[in-house]
């Protein structure tokens, strides 16, 4: 996942969506895309149409992309802190030791025990550690 997510860095949404994106760059017209296919033109039309609107199953775009000589390549990557894996966990580690730990203040506050801004950051950083040992409890709904 992290390779894939470091190679995701330069890759950005294209407007007109893939398939016109790259038949457009390949010099290739609908015409001869819908004859590698052997489809309609207005196949090719609302298959364009369809990507843009996540209409598209992935398997007809692997066969458009292989009908342009190009490989359609999905995947899933960590979307936030440098697109690696273990950035996402720390990411929802922290967020999530944020929130424990403001509960605990203000419960703590309630009772005039409340720590000093130093012992709440230390006190964070030591869920966080606890919360990235155990990454499973990251992800329960809450």
């Amino acid at each position: 996942m992290n390779r894939a997510g470091s190679g995701a860095n330069s890759i950005s949404f294209q407007k007109e969506g893939w398939i016109k994106t790259a038949r457009t760059a390949l010099g290739m017209s609908v015409r001869q895309l819908a004859d590698r296919l052997g489809v309609t033109r207005g196949y090719i039309y609302k298959a364009e149409k369809a990507e843009l609107e996540g209409g598209l199953t992935l398997k007809k775009m692997h066969e458009i992309a292989e009908a342009m000589d190009c490989q359609f390549v999905y995947a899933i990557v960590p979307g936030i802190a440098e697109r690696t894996v273990e950035g996402a966990i720390e990411y929802r580690a922290r967020k999530m030791a944020l929130e424990i730990e403001k509960k605990t203040h203000a419960n703590m506050a309630l009772e005039a025990q409340s720590l000093s801004w130093d012992k709440r950051e230390q006190e964070i950083e030591r869920i966080v550690e606890e919360l990235k040992d155990n990454p499973s409890v990251l992800w329960d709904k809450k």
